[in-house]
């Protein structure tokens, strides 16, 4: 996929926040050698940078334009480095205090081989911070997806698309991250509220998810159906304005 590095800084101030509540969770160290796995535009990493002053941190992205962009905003500190890769091409071995993963895990769909890397990659006793959309992440969303998919009659596209996330259950997450061979797991529910004054402002925010939906179609299809996305927005519209309610994941564990 082809990201717009721009817009997604501009637009995800809310992915912003909660990274930093994992950074939290995290409990980052000053000498820590860490792994941002998905680290986007940089932004959380250059603040995973300032905890751990005496030690490193690594990103990783699959994206040219994210890697292209954290590299620029990054670009005068030493103690980081970036390489564009898909975890599911990385080959760390006992290298890392903790791995970071901000909203990135629900994209991989090999997650058994990733989550198998991320262990790999980890020193004996280092720890995993993960944030990812939970079961149920956001019923609204997915309701004006299929309300644009059917106004756009691409049906056959929906469900090629579908298993594309993974979205589990807290439990069913810590059950997958015990097998794999992670110890001390745990993890909770976290529910946010998104408030919106447009419909422009709702296709501006979601536009990274929609990016799956909308790639294989010719342009003036994929303004079709962000608009019809848009549209039928307006019917979570309260007194504050479009509201979308999200259940996230946090994720923590030791090798």
């Amino acid at each position: 996929m082809k990201w717009d590095a721009e817009k997604y800084d501009r637009v995800n101030i809310q992915q912003f926040e909660s990274g930093m509540e994992l950074t939290r969770l995290a409990d980052v160290r000053k000498h820590d050698l860490i792994l941002d796995l998905g680290c986007g535009t940089g932004k959380i990493t250059s603040e995973l940078v300032n905890l751990t002053p005496e030690g490193h941190v690594v990103g990783i992205d699959s994206s040219v334009e994210m890697i292209s962009r954290a590299r620029d905003r990054c670009s005068d500190i030493n103690n980081v480095t970036f390489h564009n890769i898909p975890a599911q091409a990385m080959s760390f071995t006992d290298a890392f205090d903790l791995v970071y993963s901000n909203l990135a895990l629900q994209w991989i769909r090999e997650r058994h081989k990733v989550a198998g890397l991320m262990y790999q990659s980890l020193k004996p006793g280092g720890r995993i911070a993960i944030h990812i959309p939970g079961r149920d992440f956001c019923p609204g969303f997915f309701d004006c997806i299929n309300y644009a998919i059917q106004d756009q009659d691409i049906g056959q596209l929906h469900r090629k698309i579908q298993s594309t996330w993974y979205l589990p259950g807290k439990e069913e997450y810590e059950i997958f991250l015990m097998i794999t061979g992670f110890t001390n797991v745990h993890a909770d529910y976290k529910e946010y509220t998104l408030h919106f004054q447009s419909i422009a402002e709702v296709a501006d925010w979601w536009s990274p998810a929609l990016i799956p939906f909308t790639e294989p179609l010719d342009e003036i299809s994929r303004a079709r159906f962000r608009y019809a996305f848009a549209m039928n927005s307006e019917k979570y519209r309260h007194e504050n304005g479009i509201e979308f309610k999200l259940n996230r994941i946090f994720a923590s564990g030791e090798k």
